[in-house]
Formats: C-alpha cells, sequence, structure tokens
C-alpha cells in the first residue's frame, strides 16, 4: 500500500494510532491542528507546519512568498486556537547547487511574516536536499483561556477577516489553467 492510497487523512489516522498513548497532555486531542500542555498558568500551544516547494510554490510565487506562507501557516494554527504566536523555528532543504540568493529571500518572507504577526527567532536547522527546497516552521504561543479544539460544538461561532477561498482558488487555476498552459484569467507561463 503506498500513502497515495490512504491520502493525509488516512496517513494521519494511522500515526495518531501509533501515537495516540504518548500525546502530550493538555486540551486539545491527538490528531488536531496544534498541542496544549498547562504550564505556569498559561497554556502553552505547540505547532508545527511544513511543505515542500514543488507542491506549494506556484510559478508566480517569488521565494519570500514560500516563506511567508511558511510562517502563515503555522502561525494561523496558533491564532486558531486562540493563542498568541511567541517563538518561531524553521527547517530548511535544498540542493547544493540551489542559489543563495534564493535562499535568504525566502528567509526574508520568513521573517516579514514574523515581523507582521509578532514573535520572535528561536533558531532552525538547516540541510540537504536531492532535488527539491522544502520548508519546516514550528511555532511556540500561548493563551490565558482553553484552547479551541478542532470542530465546533454548539453555540459557537465563526469569524472570518477578509476575503475566504483565494487559496483555494489559487490552486484550481494552477491545476486546471497554468500548468496547461492556457493563460485563462489573462496570466501565461511566460514572464
Amino acid at each position: 500500500m503506498k500513502l497515495s492510497d490512504v491520502g493525509e487523512k488516512g496517513f494521519i489516522s494511522r500515526s495518531m494510532g501509533i501515537l495516540a498513548d504518548i500525546w502530550i497532555s493538555g486540551s486539545l486531542a491527538p490528531g488536531d491542528d496544534a498541542a496544549s500542555y498547562y504550564l505556569a498558568g498559561l497554556w502553552l500551544l505547540l505547532k508545527i507546519d511544513g511543505f515542500s516547494a514543488h507542491s506549494s510554490k506556484y510559478p508566480w510565487n517569488r521565494w519570500s512568498d514560500l516563506g511567508w506562507k511558511a510562517a502563515t501557516s503555522c502561525a494561523s494554527d496558533i491564532v486558531a486556537k486562540g493563542g498568541t504566536p511567541y517563538a518561531y523555528l524553521i527547517s530548511l532543504g535544498a540542493p547544493s547547487n540551489f542559489p543563495l540568493e534564493d535562499m535568504l529571500e525566502l528567509i526574508s518572507g520568513f521573517k516579514e511574516a514574523l515581523k507582521l504577526y509578532g514573535g520572535v527567532f528561536a533558531g532552525g536547522d538547516t540541510n540537504s536536499s536531492k532535488d527539491d527546497v522544502w520548508v519546516d516552521v514550528a511555532c511556540i504561543g500561548s493563551t490565558n483561556t482553553d484552547p479551541i479544539p478542532r470542530g465546533g460544538r454548539p453555540g459557537d461561532r465563526i469569524l472570518i477577516t477578509g476575503r475566504f477561498g483565494y487559496a483555494g482558488l489559487a490552486r484550481i487555476y494552477y491545476e486546471r489553467f497554468f500548468k496547461k498552459g492556457i493563460s485563462g484569467l489573462g496570466m501565461s507561463q511566460k514572464r
């Protein structure tokens, strides 16, 4: 059986079957988007998020967009739990012949997001990669109220800020038009 046979949710479900008995003691259930731990009068929130450039950087994105996206993906899950992001770590992998300027641009996008969301940089790691660039960001945040679990409860309210659905729209455009060389909305592969 391959990963593609079970998909992301199937893999997570099987992984939680292995790891659930050692899940951190907190108010968020195994498999939630973040973990929580009560410490010194606050809920500590822990999150990691990552992806490869191949699957997450559209051709029209700059490398700074990927750095921004990595930090935002992680911080947004802390905020969705009712917390405030505090400390971020980044781990990067790239082929040895990858342009230094592009990797530093990725770091600049990461920094730009942290300046907007607040918090401090707490370190990271670098690795070599055979063919693709990948990035992982971990974030530690906190809240003085019970963290919001995945899913809703009767009486809960959903608050949405800004425009909804643009990330999905970009993915649809990319898959249906851009990859096939169809200009679609006036954009083409030639720059």
